[in-house]
């Protein structure tokens, strides 16, 4: 799906362009030139730019990529329409982080049109939907609705505030254009709809915000990273680059919006010449409240949305796949509790999170069809953070993660998969083989602040996974990663 996504966009502004021609966004402005605005809700312009993005999309895949599955006629409408979701057999990646990616589309298109947060998710699910039942001669997925909703919602909100930060009514020319493309890079179905209405160069008294700016702290760094497997000697080595984003500040403003407070991750390697994105995670505060706060001590609890990817599949020039691990929870929520205890020049901060996991995925030893070689299923997820910060200068962070992913509804031991049909490899309907992953990441992370812009950083982190099948022989399997890098906060 990633390789739509570029000209899917250009194809939405033409799907939609002559709705845009007689809309108009209606703003209810404040006096002050800061204050926020709000959007007056438009449904319309809502599900018209979901329908444009799902037509745009499946017209590419269609007549540039001459895709089977998008030769749709009203015959394959009709049998999806009487059929049940199944659990599809498309890549790691398609399933797990662009299914979440078109549906923070869906999501922003409700937001940028007056919206709320819960107001916005069934837009998304109706998004989601309408291409699984409408766009695709496949089957309905169940894996993709649950995606495309829940981790739609969880990238949605947060690639809104992005580019909610990066909007301003109040410039013009050069900056405008610049602006308006970088959010537009965060949110494209806002950029469309702003080009449309025609807000995406009409210069006001104020600077626009929909949301409450909230303080944010951007770290961006890059280094050399090597990766170490039990089952394969030497380490394959590259070029990480990663971006870190703490926007809130939930230990001294008060969250009355979910995910005015949240934590996001993302990393890329490259490796010999390729460029894969390795990792995307995200915790977003739902709702927070203070437990306890005496003598430099604060303790909240609350409520809080996951969202992990790790995809470590990568290629080397001699046409080997290294792939050291899958971990997804692309639909998870639980409790957390955080701590902060200030001290003098000395501050300790502790996250702890438990989690249960509606979606989620590892890779599979055993199974392998279509594109799929990872099991999908449900269960739970305990993370603990804590960061170790002395003057604000130095700075020891640990880091658990403890992924335990139950595939409930797996292949039978008897039959065999490359003796399938196509038609029943797209009704197979399993989740992968029957097992219980136990999947675990320790790391240790130094940081030392060489100035108020600049940081060196060394990264450790050690991967296992136990998996039990339930006819197949237990894998337990081991990786290592090294990270040295230097990078900017802002």
């Amino acid at each position: 799906m990633w390789r739509n996504i570029g000209i899917g966009f250009l194809l939405i502004m033409l799907t939609i362009n002559s709705y845009g021609q007689s809309g108009n966004v209606h703003l209810r402005v404040d006096t002050a030139d800061n204050a926020p605005i709000s959007l007056r809700k438009d449904p319309v312009k809502a599900l018209s730019i979901n329908v444009g993005l799902n037509m745009a999309m499946r017209g590419f895949n269609r007549f540039i990529l001459d895709d089977e599955f998008a030769k749709i006629n009203l015959s394959s409408m009709g049998k999806n329409l009487r059929t049940l979701p199944v659990w599809d057999t498309n890549s790691f990646s398609t399933n797990l982080i662009a299914h979440p990616y078109h549906g923070s589309m869906y999501f922003n298109s409700a937001r940028t049109n007056g919206y709320g947060f819960y107001g916005s998710i069934p837009f998304t699910f109706g998004g989601s939907l309408m291409w699984e039942y409408l766009m695709e001669t496949k089957p309905p997925s169940m894996n993709d609705l649950v995606a495309t909703t829940v981790g739609g919602t969880a990238l949605g909100e947060i690639t809104f505030r992005f580019s909610d930060m990066i909007l301003d009514n109040r410039t013009y020319g050069v900056e405008r254009f610049a602006r308006e493309l970088a959010a537009g890079i965060f949110t494209p179905t806002q950029l469309v709809n702003r080009v449309i209405t025609g807000e995406a160069w009409r210069v006001r008294s104020e600077k626009g915000n929909v949301i409450e700016t909230l303080p944010f702290v951007l770290s961006v760094g890059s280094g050399g990273k090597m990766i170490k497997e039990d089952n394969r000697p030497g380490y394959s080595t590259g070029v990480g680059v990663e971006a870190n984003v703490q926007y809130g500040n939930v230990f001294e403003e008060s969250i009355r919006k979910p995910y005015d407070w949240f934590w996001i991750n993302g990393h890329f390697n490259i490796h010999e010449g390729n460029v894969y994105l390795t990792q995307i995670n995200g915790i977003g505060a739902i709702v927070n409240k203070n437990l306890y706060e005496r003598s430099g001590l604060k303790i909240m609890g609350g409520f809080f949305q996951h969202f992990d990817y790790y995809n470590y599949k990568m290629e080397t020039k001699s046409g080997e796949i290294i792939t050291p691990y899958y971990i997804s929870e692309a639909a998870a929520a639980g409790l957390g509790l955080l701590i902060n205890r200030k001290k003098e020049n000395v501050n300790l901060r502790t996250r702890a999170f438990i989690n249960g996991i509606g979606l989620g995925a590892s890779i599979s030893d055993y199974f392998e069809i279509d594109d799929r070689d990872y099991n999908m299923g449900s269960g739970m997820s305990l993370k603990l953070y804590t960061d170790l910060i002395i003057r604000n200068k130095f700075s020891i962070s640990l880091l658990s993660e403890n992924y335990f992913i139950y595939t409930w509804k797996g292949v039978d031991e008897k039959l065999s998969l490359k003796d399938l049909t196509v038609p029943e490899r797209d009704f197979l309907n399993v989740q992968g083989d029957r097992s219980t992953a136990k999947l675990r990441i320790f790391g240790a992370e130094f940081r030392y602040r060489i100035n108020n812009l600049l940081y060196v950083k060394l990264n450790n982190r050690f991967f296992t996974r136990d998996t039990s099948y339930k006819f197949f022989p237990r894998v337990f399997y081991r990786s290592q990663e090294n990270f040295l890098s230097v990078g900017v906060t802002v």
